[in-house]
Protein backbone atom coordinates (compact mmCIF):
# COMPACT_ATOMS: atom_id res chain seq x y z
CA UNK A 1 0.00 0.00 0.00
CA UNK A 2 1.28 3.48 -0.83
CA UNK A 3 0.65 5.99 1.92
CA UNK A 4 -0.20 9.64 1.43
CA UNK A 5 3.12 10.51 3.06
CA UNK A 6 5.04 8.39 0.53
CA UNK A 7 3.14 9.94 -2.36
CA UNK A 8 3.82 13.44 -0.99
CA UNK A 9 7.51 12.62 -0.64
CA UNK A 10 7.60 11.61 -4.30
CA UNK A 11 5.81 14.74 -5.44
CA UNK A 12 8.15 16.88 -3.35
CA UNK A 13 11.17 15.19 -4.91
CA UNK A 14 9.80 15.77 -8.39
CA UNK A 15 9.10 19.43 -7.66
CA UNK A 16 12.45 20.03 -5.99
CA UNK A 17 14.51 18.46 -8.77
CA UNK A 18 12.86 20.05 -11.81
CA UNK A 19 15.46 22.79 -12.16
CA UNK A 20 18.44 20.58 -11.39
CA UNK A 21 17.19 17.94 -13.84
CA UNK A 22 16.82 20.53 -16.60
CA UNK A 23 20.23 21.99 -15.87
CA UNK A 24 21.91 18.57 -15.96
CA UNK A 25 20.20 17.74 -19.23
CA UNK A 26 21.39 21.01 -20.76
CA UNK A 27 24.89 20.50 -19.35
CA UNK A 28 25.15 17.08 -21.00
CA UNK A 29 24.21 18.64 -24.34
CA UNK A 30 26.71 21.47 -23.81
CA UNK A 31 29.47 18.99 -22.96
CA UNK A 32 28.76 17.04 -26.14
CA UNK A 33 29.27 20.25 -28.11
CA UNK A 34 32.41 21.19 -26.17
CA UNK A 35 33.86 17.74 -26.84
CA UNK A 36 33.36 18.31 -30.58
CA UNK A 37 35.07 21.70 -30.35
CA UNK A 38 37.99 20.20 -28.42
CA UNK A 39 38.33 17.49 -31.06
CA UNK A 40 38.27 20.07 -33.83
CA UNK A 41 40.95 22.13 -32.06
CA UNK A 42 43.07 18.99 -31.72
CA UNK A 43 42.69 18.26 -35.41
CA UNK A 44 43.67 21.81 -36.31
CA UNK A 45 46.61 21.69 -33.92
CA UNK A 46 47.88 18.44 -35.43
CA UNK A 47 47.25 19.20 -39.11
CA UNK A 48 50.74 18.23 -40.12
CA UNK A 49 50.53 14.77 -38.51
CA UNK A 50 49.52 12.97 -41.69
CA UNK A 51 46.47 10.90 -42.47
CA UNK A 52 43.10 12.11 -41.31
CA UNK A 53 42.66 9.11 -38.98
CA UNK A 54 45.99 9.88 -37.33
CA UNK A 55 45.00 13.49 -36.83
CA UNK A 56 41.67 12.46 -35.28
CA UNK A 57 43.43 10.01 -33.02
CA UNK A 58 45.83 12.70 -31.85
CA UNK A 59 42.92 15.06 -31.20
CA UNK A 60 40.98 12.44 -29.25
CA UNK A 61 43.94 11.69 -27.04
CA UNK A 62 44.55 15.30 -26.05
CA UNK A 63 44.28 16.17 -22.37
CA UNK A 64 41.42 18.61 -22.98
CA UNK A 65 39.43 16.04 -24.92
CA UNK A 66 39.90 13.37 -22.25
CA UNK A 67 38.98 15.84 -19.51
CA UNK A 68 35.74 16.74 -21.29
CA UNK A 69 34.91 13.07 -21.82
CA UNK A 70 35.32 12.47 -18.07
CA UNK A 71 33.17 15.50 -17.25
CA UNK A 72 30.54 14.33 -19.76
CA UNK A 73 30.50 10.87 -18.20
CA UNK A 74 30.08 12.21 -14.65
CA UNK A 75 27.32 14.64 -15.64
CA UNK A 76 25.49 12.06 -17.73
CA UNK A 77 25.68 9.60 -14.84
CA UNK A 78 24.13 12.19 -12.47
CA UNK A 79 21.42 12.93 -15.02
CA UNK A 80 20.56 9.26 -15.55
CA UNK A 81 20.45 8.56 -11.80
CA UNK A 82 18.12 11.50 -11.28
CA UNK A 83 15.98 10.47 -14.26
CA UNK A 84 15.62 6.98 -12.81
CA UNK A 85 14.68 8.32 -9.38
CA UNK A 86 12.19 10.75 -10.92
CA UNK A 87 10.63 7.91 -12.92
CA UNK A 88 10.33 5.80 -9.77
CA UNK A 89 8.62 8.63 -7.94
CA UNK A 90 6.32 9.17 -10.92
CA UNK A 91 5.34 5.50 -10.88
CA UNK A 92 4.67 5.61 -7.14
CA UNK A 93 2.45 8.64 -7.63
CA UNK A 94 0.55 6.96 -10.47
CA UNK A 95 0.04 3.81 -8.39
CA UNK A 96 -1.16 5.90 -5.44
CA UNK A 97 -3.53 7.78 -7.72
CA UNK A 98 -4.92 4.56 -9.16
CA UNK A 99 -5.43 3.03 -5.72
CA UNK A 100 -7.26 6.13 -4.49
CA UNK A 101 -9.35 6.28 -7.63
CA UNK A 102 -10.41 2.69 -7.08
CA UNK A 103 -11.29 3.43 -3.48
CA UNK A 104 -13.49 6.33 -4.52
CA UNK A 105 -15.19 4.09 -7.05
CA UNK A 106 -15.85 1.48 -4.36
CA UNK A 107 -13.52 -1.17 -5.77
CA UNK A 108 -12.20 -3.47 -3.06
CA UNK A 109 -8.42 -3.65 -3.13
Amino acid sequence: MISNERMEKGLRYMAETDVQFGMLKALVSDLENRIKVEEAQGIIGNKGAGAQDMVKSLARTSDGYKKLLDEHYQTLMELEIMAAKRKSEELIFEAWRSINSNRRAGVVI
